[in-house]
């Protein structure tokens, strides 16, 4: 798959999932000119021998006009005897230019640099490349991924090094994007010499841009249904990137990632070749708004939790 270093970067999950819809559930549309989130606090937990759950990180990120402007992010370390030990706190500072597009966004840790993201533009602007900077206990790592348009089709080369003056190796990997004209992305291609034949994911979404379907790699594929209820991190996550730009952004590592762009609250996930692996979700609604203000997701083997709680404005 995508090497998706952006996604480590966030410690937020991205997936392409599969759904599926009729007429007597189909969504009807909501303005989001409304929405406006102030704060955005997210948590992990996983669960322990003993049935209990234990936090093993949480991020708190402080928005305006629902961009990310700063994050906070906890990664607690825990014993054999399950305590927490101790607490690593880094923070993210985003960018942006006078048009609202994200330009940097960077990640520090006691005044050190961890990783960045920078991030350019063509004169039409379109993401025309971005730079992801990584610093480990071994070397530097700079990963470079160039994008070109041609009609309705996006292509993509990745590029990398190690130290900032040595030059760029691409890399032997491509992909292909195809989005639609709301910008979701109706088909994602991996080609390069760790691929087989199926190495597409062909998706279809609703006039919301719920996922509706995906037939990923020829083999993974779930069943979803949504709430009419709205989806604060979808809003959050088109207002700091843009759709385009992060479905470009995005990768295959989790069940829940159509939390991320569809714009109402999911309801359940089922891996239709695991009955006994359904997923379920808990949500808790503001109703003057009809927004979420918290989303709990629970996994298919009862051994993750995700908590996101909003608060308005």
């Amino acid at each position: 798959m995508k090497k998706n270093y952006f996604l480590v970067f966030l410690m937020l999950p991205f997936f392409f999932l599969q759904s599926c819809s009729s007429d007597e559930n189909e969504i009807t549309e909501t303005s989001n000119q409304d929405i406006k989130i102030r704060k955005w606090i997210s948590a992990t937990y996983y669960r322990n021998y003993d049935g209990s759950l234990k936090v093993s990180d949480s991020m708190v990120s402080h928005l305006k006009n629902n961009k990310i402007i700063e994050s906070v992010y906890y990664n607690y370390r825990i014993n054999y005897n399950n305590e927490t030990v101790s607490v690593d706190t880094s923070t993210i500072q985003y960018q942006y230019d006078t048009d609202g597009k994200i330009l940097k966004f960077m990640k520090e840790q006691d005044n050190k640099v961890l990783g960045s993201y920078e991030f350019s533009y063509d004169n039409e602007g379109r993401l025309k490349s971005y730079v992801y900077f990584s610093e480990d206990d071994y070397d530097d790592n700079y990963y470079k991924s160039v994008y070109t348009y041609a009609n309705d089709t996006i292509y993509n080369n990745s590029f990398t090094k190690n130290e900032i003056n040595d030059e760029y190796i691409e890399d032997s990997e491509t992909y292909k994007y195809i989005l639609s004209k709301e910008g979701d992305l109706v088909y994602y291609e991996a080609n390069g010499p760790y691929y087989s034949d199926n190495n597409t994911v062909i998706s279809t979404y609703d006039q919301n841009s719920n996922k509706l379907s995906a037939n990923q790699f020829g083999y993974v594929e779930y069943v979803y249904t949504y709430t009419e209820y709205l989806n604060p991190e979808a809003f959050i996550y088109d207002a700091t990137f843009g759709k385009e730009v992060y479905n470009l952004l995005g990768g295959e590592t989790n069940a829940f990632a159509t939390r991320e762009t569809s714009k109402n609250v999911l309801q359940s996930v089922k891996n239709i070749f695991k009955a006994n692996e359904e997923y379920s979700i808990e949500s808790i609604i503001d109703s003057d708004t009809n927004i979420a203000t918290k989303i709990t997701y629970n996994d298919g083997f009862d051994n993750e939790v995700i908590v996101n709680e909003f608060i308005l404005e």
